[in-house]
């Protein structure tokens, strides 16, 4: 009895066992790169990396400090020890092509000098797996306080605007504060810039080891934080709100906000003509309305900030992985149209361009050119605002949707004039197996690509006029279970592990999460498209 209530009080101030470690993906060579959590899961997120530049590893003292001490109460930190953990091995500041990391990020990235300067940029914004796994992994986790170790400056610096927060910690360790503005290309710019409601900034320790009290003292000033984090936008809406399920409803031109638990219509907004598709990811979200306009949101605030006009039959968005960038298919002109706040790109990739599927690492784009497709076009995204074709696949059938797997070695096609759908391999294009999918049209979606594993083990198949939803293991591409959806439910929407479908001919929405359906209710007299904003 006694034994069970010290377990008990261990657990409850985080000190019992090791924490749980996640694999966020691999290095150029191989390495994997861990991050352990710890603490509360429904508290706010702080991350905390220990090294992002290899030959900076002061920063792994206050790791090991802050993995087994005991934390406070309301505390949920997520720890990456090493971002870098082939410059760890070898002694040096870049990754092992020679990339500076802290220079590669999206957000004001240019071009800098040559492999293994010392602050060399890489050839393109993201072009290092390190770093694409990351942005995934912050993605999901949605930090609401970030703290990156560095050396050897021996201060506390940012731009960063919660700047009393940054002043803090400074207090609390005896670093000194400047405010220097973070260099192109760096982590703490794509963070703020896609979690603007929380600190993320850079704490440099001196050259060399640091001693015992002063990881003490760090660890100490980062729970001091952690307890009282500035939640960010989304999760202060999230104190009034429930997640929420984006719905289409072309026949009123409106988006609906319902409540993914209640189903309840917590908010609407009239569109443009015939709002069809609808893709949210990252804060953000495009609805797609054919009569030739595209409206973003702000599924943060839950306001519009910009409405683009002036496309011709456009049906289908998709974000780019990393979050910045949103393409539109533009079927009547056979385009493929590129939105970073306003159009910057248009490529012709061919008449009919519909759905689309994005490879995890942002390097390549299958375009289905129709609803019934003979073809399927390639395009290479490895400049995601300067796309180009590179050729195109034989579907073996008149294709109508597609989905790259997690992995991104496989891509699924599903069909509108058969009952099965092909695994194509990505890199040869051409078909490996076959799924039964039910009646055609079927749909496919991936839970989480290159996102936290633990959610992306499934993939998820509709047929609407079945009235089903399968559920594949992707990797074995075993039948895991059938579950019935609302006739008419074409379109879904996956989110570690929440399913949404809508049912074009009845208006429902249905929610499920690992087999059981969490809600069934007709929210429109026809519901489109959904996308889920957690």
């Amino acid at each position: 009895m006694l034994r069970g209530l010290i377990l008990a009080a261990l657990v409850a101030t985080g000190a019992a066992g090791a924490s749980p470690q996640t694999v966020v993906g691999h290095t150029v060579k191989g390495r994997a790169i861990v991050a352990y959590e710890r603490g509360d899961p429904s508290a706010p997120v702080t991350l905390v990396v220990g090294v992002i530049h290899g030959n900076e590893t002061a920063g792994l003292a206050v790791i090991r400090r802050l993995r087994t001490m005991p934390l406070p109460a309301g505390v949920h930190l997520w720890l990456v020890p090493e971002l870098n953990p082939d410059g760890v091995a070898a002694g040096t500041r870049q990754n092992a092509h020679g990339v500076d990391l802290n220079r590669n990020w999206p957000v004001g990235w240019k071009h800098n000098g040559v492999p293994w300067d010392g602050d060399y940029s890489g050839p393109r914004p993201m072009s290092e797996p390190e770093n694409r796994a990351m942005r995934a992994f912050i993605l999901r986790v949605k930090p609401a306080l970030t703290i990156w170790y560095h050396q050897p400056l021996d201060e506390v610096y940012g731009s960063d605007p919660h700047i009393a927060v940054l002043k803090r910690y400074a207090r609390l360790t005896g670093l000194r504060y400047d405010r220097l503005p973070a260099p192109p290309g760096a982590a703490t710019r794509w963070e703020r810039k896609h979690f603007p409601g929380g600190p993320h900034f850079v704490v440099e320790f001196p050259a060399g080891r640091i001693s015992a009290a002063t990881a003490r003292r760090n660890a100490k000033a980062v729970l001091a934080l952690a307890q009282r984090p500035t939640r960010p936008t989304f999760l202060a809406a999230s104190r009034t709100r429930r997640p929420l399920a984006l719905v289409t409803v072309e026949s009123e031109n409106r988006l609906l906000a319902v409540d993914e638990a209640t189903g309840h219509v917590v908010r609407w907004w009239t569109l443009p003509a015939d709002p069809e598709n609808v893709e949210a990811y990252a804060g953000g979200a495009a609805v797609v309305s054919t009569s030739g306009a595209v409206t973003l949101i702000n599924t943060d605030t839950l306001k519009v900030t910009h409405v683009i006009r002036g496309l011709g039959s456009p049906h289908i968005a998709a974000f780019s992985p990393s979050g910045d960038w949103v393409y539109v298919t533009d079927d009547a002109r056979g385009e493929l149209d590129v939105i970073l706040g306003h159009i910057v790109h248009r490529l012709f990739v061919g008449y009919g361009a519909h759905h689309m599927a994005f490879s995890p690492d942002q390097r390549r784009l299958w375009v289905v050119l129709g609803e019934r497709a003979r073809s399927i076009s390639v395009v290479d995204t490895h400049n995601p605002a300067r796309p180009r074709l590179i050729g195109h696949v034989d579907p073996r059938g008149l294709a109508h949707d597609a989905a790259f797997t997690p992995d991104g070695r496989y891509v699924w096609v599903a069909y509108d004039d058969r009952p099965y759908l092909r695994v194509f391999d990505a890199r040869t294009r051409k078909p490996v197996a076959t799924l039964y999918a039910g009646t055609a049209p079927a749909h496919v979606r991936f839970d989480d690509a290159d996102g936290l594993p633990r959610y992306g083990r499934y993939a998820y198949v509709t047929s609407g006029n079945d009235g089903v939803l399968r559920v594949y293991d992707w990797r074995t591409r075993k039948l895991v279970r059938t579950l019935r959806t609302a006739p008419g439910s074409f379109n879904l929407a996956v989110d570690r592990g929440l399913v949404a479908t809508s049912s074009l001919t009845g208006g429902t929405l249905s929610v499920f999460r690992s087999g059981r359906r969490l809600l069934g209710e007709r929210v429109a007299p026809v519901a489109r498209d959904v996308a889920l904003v957690p």
